[in-house]
């Protein structure tokens, strides 16, 4: 994490030598959202929510609904996690009235987290039938999208909800099918963890080829030298 927030720090740093235009603009929204996430891995609140307004002010510039939903998601989680639910309520409910069409972004994983943090809210606050509203809905979505990290998230979600409201055989229902989805996400984590493995061999590889040829240069250049050398000498 602390790499992670040094790395990103100088990135922020090139990209203040640019005029800032939309398309920098929306990289610079990109770097304070990750930050955020970083920031909410460590636990520090206050970084977390002051990376998630700057992203959450640049997307209001752009009018970017997309960036604006997920950065409103993490203040909100903040505001959860502080124990401060009337704020993360309003912050919630305000992230899911923006008229927002996934068809047209690259995924709705924003939208559904935004109906599962507020299902997770609901339950928070023992509202057990608008927590379950909100988790279903969150639920539907990510299966739709066959987002095997939010539907996990959701149907463990809907396990607690139900079995607190002592609904177990809807209970059993959603903990069967999130050890499936655990099990299916471990084998998609050990792909991920191989190929990235298999990238890195093969960086590691070419990186040492190139310093293998660039030691025969400085060889073959040495060997002239000292050659060149001798015949200077002998004259």
């Amino acid at each position: 994490y602390e790499k992670a927030i040094e790395y990103n720090q100088k990135v922020l740093a090139c990209y203040r030598e640019f005029d800032p235009d939309n398309y920098v603009n929306y990289l610079t929204s990109q770097v304070h959202s990750r930050m955020a996430t970083v920031y909410m891995a460590l636990k520090k609140y206050p970084e977390t929510i002051l990376h998630a307004q700057k992203a959450l002010q640049l997307s209001e510039h752009m009018n970017d609904k997309y960036l604006k939903i997920q950065n409103l998601c993490r203040i909100g989680t903040v505001k959860m996690k502080q124990a401060k639910y009337d704020e993360a309520e309003k912050i919630f409910t305000e992230a899911l009235k923006i008229q927002y069409s996934s068809e047209q972004d690259v995924d709705n994983t924003a939208i559904i987290s935004a109906y599962i943090s507020l299902g997770r809210l609901y339950y928070l606050k023992e509202e057990l039938s608008k927590a379950s509203k909100y988790a279903e809905k969150g639920f539907a979505i990510s299966k739709k999208a066959n987002n095997l990290d939010l539907m996990n998230d959701s149907s463990w979600l809907l396990y607690q909800i139900n079995t607190k409201a002592k609904s177990f055989e809807k209970a059993l229902e959603m903990y069967l099918i999130h050890e499936k989805l655990v099990d299916s996400t471990n084998i998609e984590a050990s792909k991920n963890a191989l190929a990235q493995q298999q990238l890195k061999y093969d960086f590691e590889k070419k990186e040492l080829n190139l310093k293998l040829i660039a030691e025969k240069k400085n060889a073959l250049k040495n060997n002239w030298l000292f050659a060149l050398s001798g015949t200077l000498l002998l004259l």
